[in-house]
């Protein structure tokens, strides 16, 4: 059975009643702390927001927001027991993205997540995992200047699982003769202490590969 109530249903607003809003990368939920005050089309009400998204869990408690007649802005009713259950799978995720620093590991975890709670309400919404794959692929085998519009392949969540991307970051030096030497260091995503504006500024190019298939 959906969670989500029809449109066409007149409600008001108590303690404890949940909202959800879906958007392509990211989903909130909503629950009425206190119904401060209503009128004939009002409702102005304490709420709190439980958002996911692939940077994690964003939690903002007690702030106020206002209902006109029985909705808000792009919100939608779902039941007390669907938004117990989200705030549950929120927290279990924010638990596992702070035990680990593999990006990886977190954006699986954040897929894992998002489809949880986009099932648990019967949301179906388009994201990038439903773009046509020759949309998704990127440019492989090909050394690409590091520019500020690319990134880490690493931090798509929905290409982290197949690919992964080497930097280059060429560097003029001298040797013990005072000669011009090119020296050349190399970093993958995890274990790079550079930042991605810091490679674009110094010149940096990268290469995205397919990793192995078992």
């Amino acid at each position: 059975m959906n969670d989500i109530k029809t449109n066409a249903q007149s409600i008001r607003f108590k303690k404890g009643d949940g909202l959800v809003l879906c958007e392509p990368e990211s989903i909130t939920f909503m629950e009425i702390d206190e119904v401060d005050e209503s009128t004939d089309s009002m409702d102005f009400c304490t709420v709190s927001w439980y958002t996911l998204d692939i940077k994690g869990v964003n939690i903002q408690r007690r702030f106020p927001m206002a209902a006109r007649d029985s909705k808000f802005c792009n919100f939608r009713p779902v039941s007390r027991k669907a938004l117990k259950e989200a705030k549950k799978v929120i927290r279990d995720f924010n638990s596992k993205i702070k035990s680990t620093l593999l990006s990886n590991s977190i954006q699986r975890h954040y897929k894992e997540c998002s489809s949880y709670l986009r099932n648990l309400i019967g949301e179906q919404v388009e994201t990038s995992a439903t773009l046509p794959e020759k949309e998704k692929k990127p440019v492989t085998n090909q050394w690409l200047d590091c520019t500020f519009e690319s990134n880490w392949i690493e931090e798509n969540v929905e290409l982290a699982d197949k690919y992964l991307s080497i930097v280059c970051l060429t560097h003029d030096t001298y040797n013990d003769d005072d000669k011009p030497i090119v020296k050349h260091f190399t970093y993958v995503h995890d274990f790079c202490p550079i930042s991605w504006n810091v490679l674009v500024e110094s010149g940096a190019k990268y290469m995205v590969i397919e990793k192995p298939k078992r």
